[in-house]
């Protein structure tokens, strides 16, 4: 990577050079200078972070729509486009922080899970 990109500093991380290698490089002007491309790299990465407790309170006000006795998947209380750009990881956390704020709450409870081991709810 870093001879067909000479400027390069090769003491990046790995994320960093994955990014890198991702970037667009048609958003700069000069992309031979390291500080753009890292600049960009950086903020299309902040962009792309979700906060995971934020996307918890969502989901809990969000439950406040559904009628009683409705039977509901922690994605169903988002917008399709919005679920799949969550990191993968970022929803497992989601799921296992709605879990126990649901088992705290007396409002929702927990019932089976699906066929593809995702926790279903009742309100």
């Amino acid at each position: 990577m870093c001879s067909k990109y000479p400027k390069v500093k090769k003491n990046l991380g790995v994320k960093a050079k994955i990014l890198f290698l991702c970037v667009d490089f048609s958003q700069t002007k000069d992309y031979n200078d390291i500080n753009n491309v890292v600049d960009i790299v950086v903020n299309k990465e902040r962009i792309k972070m979700f906060d995971v407790n934020e996307l918890l309170e969502e989901a809990v006000k969000e439950t406040e729509n559904l009628t009683d006795g409705e039977v509901f998947l922690v994605k169903d209380l988002f917008k399709g486009y919005v679920w799949n750009r969550i990191p993968r990881k970022d929803r497992l956390l989601l799921g296992t922080l709605f879990l126990n704020r649901v088992k705290t709450n007396s409002y929702l409870k927990p019932i089976e899970k699906t066929s593809s081991k995702q926790q279903k709810y009742e309100k």
